[in-house]
């Protein structure tokens, strides 16, 4: 489907940008979405929902680990563990903060698609006299122009609605030309989310009706949403500015761990315990039906035996009880989920079993390193695109007047807590205070996600009771050599 979109898209994209023969935009930017691309990031999406390729392959059975989409969830978990983000400094920043808060509740989510297909697109709109976002996969996402930056300057986005048997597609067409924002949409009318069909009116459909088919602004020269792209190589297309899905260099690994988990399966189901019997041994109702006992006939296997064996009294009925293989297609799976932990930059024992891996202090911290570095890779890649976003909801509010003017500034705190235990760290930090290494106001930055203003103007007048809250306070074998007089109580 994304294939099919994405050659119709380049089509009309052709019109509209006036490419020249070889697909290319004026300027020699190419078009940011190659074949292999659209391939991949639809294979990527089937994996998240459970319907991988590899099930459909004949003869094998349709039970799955569903392991794409617990390796999106468990590494979005860890990238917005406890993030902290605040928009301060003006009656602006107030405004823009409450309508970030959505935002931020909707992270880990988010987060999670972006991590299974590769990235995101977060656009913001104008809601009443609000601002809400548009979360835009990155099956309905067409970048069409980067400049040498990396920064997107053409992008399309298409949304479908679906009224009766008819599928109604928008393909809003976001463009930057030095200050000059044009976004343009068109709307087309088909019978499947495969055929994009033919032109259409955006009156049609009655959620689009107030829409302008071409909107142009002006002092404009960034993009009115951001792309959160996961920051890995892109083996798909080295060339291609998009992002890829965190579990891509694992795709046959993860397949091969389907593979064995259905082999563990069948090796419960074949060598579950039954009764080999004769029809000899058996009753028949009238029907001509076996008559076995209620609850237990799962239990009888009949005419297993064969003639030789069907004689009388015990050789009527044979036990099935083989010993079971199970611990062996255990282990085989195990170590499968341990390679792909480590193609996923995730710790030993997120998957795998953690009581069935090696555990020196060393292995541990090396394994713990690799996730960190991973997270850590993809939370700055989340800031920028957060602060893309910002910046578009705050031009946004300027262009529809929904705020007063005035500046903001935006902290960002997000958890280390893969490599260092997070009260560990905060105790030595309260340690390097005392010592006079750590200045209080680079405490509250850190731990309460103030910025360096805030901060400094929270800690300029603290009292000594203060630093008795915030743990400040000496510890007591050490005495106070200070000769000021405490001041009466009032």
């Amino acid at each position: 489907m994304f294939s099919k979109i994405l050659n119709w898209l380049k089509g009309a994209m052709a019109k509209m940008l006036n490419l020249t023969g070889d697909k290319r935009i004026a300027g020699g930017v190419p078009v940011a979405v190659s074949s292999d691309m659209a391939v991949a990031i639809q294979r990527w999406r089937n994996e998240y929902i459970g319907r991988p390729d590899w099930l459909a392959e004949q003869g094998r059975t349709r039970q799955s680990l569903k392991l794409p989409a617990l390796i999106a969830s468990e590494m979005a978990t860890l990238i917005t563990l406890e993030a902290q983000i605040n928009i301060t400094g003006s009656k602006r920043a107030e405004w823009l903060n409450e309508q970030f808060a959505p935002v931020l509740a909707n992270l880990h989510t988010q987060v999670e698609y972006a991590c299974a297909m590769g990235g995101i697109v977060m656009k913001p709109y104008v809601d009443g006299d609000k601002i809400a976002i548009d979360y835009v996969h990155a099956t309905d996402f067409y970048p069409v122009a980067f400049n040498a930056r990396g920064e997107i300057t053409a992008a399309a986005f298409v949304e479908r609605k679906h009224i009766g048997k008819t599928v109604y597609s928008r393909v809003e067409y976001h463009r930057v030309s030095g200050s000059v924002y044009t976004i343009t949409n068109d709307c087309y009318r088909g019978y499947n989310d495969d055929d994009v069909g033919q032109p259409a009116q955006l009156a049609e459909v009655d959620e689009w009706k107030d829409i302008q088919p071409v909107v142009t602004i002006e002092n404009i020269d960034f993009p009115l949403f951001a792309y959160f792209r996961i920051p890995l190589g892109n083996a798909i297309d080295p060339k291609s500015p998009l992002g890829v899905s965190i579990y891509a260099k694992a795709e046959d690994t993860i397949k091969e761990a389907d593979f064995q988990y259905q082999r563990l399966l069948w090796e419960y189901e074949g060598g579950e315990m039954a009764i080999d019997a004769s029809e000899n041994a058996i009753i028949y109702d009238q029907n001509g039906d076996p008559v076995l006992p209620k609850g237990k006939e799962r239990l009888y296997r009949l005419n297993a035996l064969s003639s030789k064996e069907s004689g009388s009294g015990d050789s009527l009925y044979k036990l099935f009880a083989p010993d079971l293989r199970d611990a062996s297609y255990k282990a085989g799976l195990n170590d499968i989920l341990k390679k792909i932990e480590d193609q996923t930059g995730l710790s030993r024992g997120t998957l795998s079993d953690p009581e069935n891996i090696t555990k020196t202090a060393e292995e541990i911290r090396t394994t713990k390193q690799r996730t960190y570095a991973t997270v850590t890779a993809i939370q700055m890649s989340l800031q920028r695109a957060l602060k893309c976003l910002i910046r578009a909801m705050d031009a946004t509010a300027t262009l529809y007047s929904l705020a007063p003017a005035g500046n903001y500034d935006v902290s960002f705190l997000w958890d280390d807590s893969v490599v260092i235990d997070a009260e560990t760290e905060r105790m030595r930090d309260l340690q390097e205070i005392r010592d006079g290494i750590m200045q209080k106001w680079e405490y509250r930055v850190k731990w309460y996600g103030e910025d360096e203003q805030t901060a400094k103007r929270m800690t300029q007048d603290q009292s000594e009771s203060d630093d008795e809250i915030m743990g400040f306070n000496r510890p007591p074998n050490i005495p106070d050599n200070s000769d000021q007089k405490e001041e009466p109580k009032q």
